[in-house]
């Protein structure tokens, strides 16, 4: 039995050109960003109805949108999505272009590249994060037009000869008031093992286990601020994304295991509430040296920027870059506990400080990352394929 696209309509004008976007899962829990990207564009979006890949039954995101059952019940079936995506990709549906959301690898661009072929489709393509460092940039272009989310990105695709390649910022809403400390940690209490949180400092690895260094140099900051600091705090919410990750995990929680003060941190994986969570630190803190597998604007720390929460990031470029637009940002230098170590004890001992960077953080993300702002960029890049 075929899968028909679910919706909930509110009276779409039928001459309004469509788009279809091609991504993972578009789909609770909104663990993928890339995921999360694309929901934030088909909700943003005003002069395009969006086709988005979901499961079946899915509940679409606003009305211009149509959910396509492409991933049927949401567990994992590679072959069997494979096959559909294959299909879907080359059925005529009016689509005025398809709109490709991955992070590229041979076999993904080898058939997106077949499929534009076959169909003669106009196309974009965004890329979230970055490629593996061996990837031929040029072999892994297939679209009209290339998206990258950030400048830094973009230059690397310009070295390797890639000239169409546009600059398009991932978004997330900025709240109408900044996050309530005192009630995010109550909210946190309620699914978070352990004593509940007071006043002491927190601060927030919502990083990767196996692909950075990040977690390693989280807890050796965290071994020199409890030093100065033992009432602080340290979190660590990991999403697993290969097999590797249980064993990095089984070894951070072996060393951890050996300090005085191993109550004070605390392993969480993926995060029940992680919007409390985001609310209820002092600041998030990223100390990684690659973003190979996230979002190469992190959406973790544009959501706790948006509450109001500061960030301290490492400084290879995408994360400068974002550090260098506004308040709200510390950059210290990647793999270097000492200097993030102490940019988290700067923020625990200064709540002045610590107010001062969240209302700039806030501000960065409201000028910056607006979803109306890239839903507009990315309509205007579709209007001149259209128009070509």
């Amino acid at each position: 039995m075929s899968e028909g696209p679910t919706t909930r309509r509110l009276g779409r004008a039928r001459d309004t050109p469509m788009v279809l976007v091609v991504s993972p899962s578009v789909s609770p829990p909104w663990t993928n960003g890339t995921s999360v990207l694309v929901r934030h564009l088909a909700e943003a979006g005003h002069d395009f109805r969006y086709h988005i890949m979901g499961c079946r039954g899915q509940v679409a995101p606003a009305a211009r949108v149509i959910v396509e059952p492409i991933y049927g019940d949401g567990r994992q079936h590679a072959l069997l999505t494979q096959a559909r995506l294959a299909a879907r990709l080359l059925r005529p549906d009016g689509a005025a272009l398809h709109h490709f959301f991955f992070a590229p690898h041979p076999r993904a661009v080898s058939i997106a590249r077949t499929a534009l072929t076959l169909s003669r489709r106009r196309s974009v393509h965004t890329v979230p994060s970055p490629p593996a460092d061996d990837l031929d940039l040029r072999r892994a272009t297939f679209a009209d037009r290339t998206v990258v989310l950030t400048e830094a990105s973009a230059i690397s695709f310009r070295q390797a000869g890639v000239s169409r390649v546009h600059v398009i910022r991932p978004a997330v809403p900025v709240p109408a008031e900044p996050a309530d400390p005192a009630a995010s940690r109550r909210r946190t209490a309620l699914w978070l093992r352990g004593p509940a949180w007071g006043e002491e400092p927190v601060f927030l690895y919502p990083g990767d286990l196996e692909f950075s260094d990040g977690a390693r140099v989280f807890l050796d900051a965290a071994e020199l601020v409890l030093a100065e600091r033992p009432d602080a705090r340290f979190v660590l919410a990991c999403r697993p994304k290969t097999p590797r990750a249980a064993h990095v995990l089984s070894e951070l929680q072996r060393r951890v295991a050996r300090w005085p003060l191993r109550e004070r941190v605390t392993f969480v994986g993926v995060a029940p509430d992680f919007a409390a969570l985001l609310g209820a630190v002092t600041a998030v803190v990223l100390p990684v040296d690659t973003l190979y597998a996230k979002v190469d604007t992190p959406l973790a720390l544009l959501n706790a920027m948006a509450l109001g929460t500061p960030a301290i990031v490492s400084d290879i470029p995408q994360l400068s870059e974002l550090a260098g637009l506004g308040d709200g940002v510390r950059a210290v230098p990647r793999s270097d506990p000492e200097s993030t170590a102490r940019s988290m004890l700067a923020l625990a001992d200064n709540p002045t400080l610590r107010r001062a960077l969240g209302e700039g953080a806030r501000r960065t993300v409201a000028t910056h990352f607006a979803p109306r702002a890239m839903a507009a960029a990315y309509e205007a890049l579709y209007r001149e394929l259209i128009d070509a």
